[in-house]
């Protein structure tokens, strides 16, 4: 850690033994901070030695809400951005995900969001090189918001490409 806030929200091993952490610091703690809080990742090795970490972000705030490490090496993590990560911020907080490899190198990332809130809580791969993300949206990402908040999917290929996008809810707050 830093002297300022740091907070883990996710966590995801690989085949390998190697254990990786996200969250959100407000310090410096893989990189100079970019202002305001920041996501980071950070690897350990099976004996629980630090291998990397980086540290991404904006003058707004971002956290990185969840991490999952692919069968590839790859690792992705999801979260939320008040700034421009991948492109203009559409409003409030728009989802993320982001790609890295096993070095620690960063492949990409993507942004997803509408004028209100779009946060995305967890992220996970599948056999095939899809990642999928879910969360929470007081927007439409597709069709129209039932209520106060809808959950969303969204799947994504190996190089970041959106596939689809499914939203659904009940008139009341849902996440």
């Amino acid at each position: 850690g830093t002297s300022q806030t740091e907070e883990a929200a996710g966590v995801s091993a690989d085949g390998l033994g190697n254990v990786y952490i996200a969250g959100g610091t407000g310090g410096s703690l893989g990189g100079a901070s970019a202002g305001g809080f920041d996501a980071f990742l950070s690897k350990y090795d099976a004996a629980g030695s630090l291998q990397w970490s980086r540290q991404f972000g904006t003058i707004s705030k971002e956290s990185s809400t969840s991490v999952s490490a692919d069968g590839l090496g790859n690792i992705y993590l999801s979260g939320f951005t008040t700034g421009s990560l991948a492109g203009a911020n559409a409003g409030g907080e728009d989802a993320f995900l982001t790609k890295y490899d096993s070095a620690g190198v960063l492949q990409w990332t993507q942004q997803l969001g509408t004028s209100t809130s779009d946060v995305s809580y967890d992220v996970s791969t599948d056999g095939f090189g899809n990642v999928y993300i879910t969360g929470a949206t007081q927007g439409s990402l597709v069709g129209s918001n039932a209520g106060q908040g809808d959950v969303f999917l969204s799947k994504y290929d190996d190089a970041g490409a959106l596939q689809w996008t499914r939203q659904f809810g009940t008139s009341g707050d849902d996440s």
